[in-house]
Formats: C-alpha cells, structure tokens, sequence
C-alpha cells in the first residue's frame, strides 16, 4: 500500500539533504522520485530531536510535580492546595515516559 506524502515531507526531506537539490536540477523527474524515496523512508517516531524533546518535557514534569508536592507537604501555611491535581499530573507525566520508554511489542526488528 503507497503511502501519501505531503509537499512538507518532500520538502523537508530537501532541506535536509542538499544532495537531492542538486539531484533535482540535473534531472527533476529522477530528483523528485528520490526526494520521495526519502521523505517515505523518514518517520517522524525515528527522529531523536522529537523523541529527547518528548523526554525532556515528561520528565521537567515530572521533577516540578515531585518538587510542588514536597513543597506543599512541608508548608503549613499552604491549607487550600489542589494536590489532587498535583499528583494526577505527575502520574499522567509518570505514565507517558514509562510508555515511551518502553520497547514496542507491535513494532518489528530491522
């Protein structure tokens, strides 16, 4: 089954190679269908950039939420402080990076 690439994928698989810019004005036909190999060949779960920027995010979550709970057990002037939603937070942050983490049974080796 083809899959449908979009005008940004081409394009950022150009970006990203100026080898393929220098493919397509020597021959755009044979440049265009390598710039597609390549856009299709990328996938955005095998980039590192999103997943170390998913990871960071989860766990500064996940350090604020340990560090706001610590805070508000050991203030006692704090009397009206949603912990409930403190700690809904964390364990949703907890979870995600526990799962992210986690190898994929669906997805194949190689």
């Amino acid at each position: 089954m083809a899959s449908q690439l979009s005008y940004k994928d081409v394009q950022t698989a150009i970006d990203n190679d100026p080898a393929l810019l220098q493919a397509i004005k020597e021959d755009p036909k044979k440049g265009l269908a390598q710039a597609a190999t390549v856009a299709e060949e990328y996938r955005k779960e095998t980039d590192p950039v999103i997943y170390r920027t998913v990871v960071y995010v989860l766990s500064a979550v996940l350090i604020i939420t340990v560090l706001t709970i610590a805070v508000t057990l050991f203030k006692a002037t704090v009397t009206n402080a949603p912990v409930e939603l403190i700690v809904g937070l964390g364990s949703t942050a907890l979870g995600a990076l526990a799962g992210l983490l986690a190898p994929s049974p669906v997805r194949g080796e190689g």
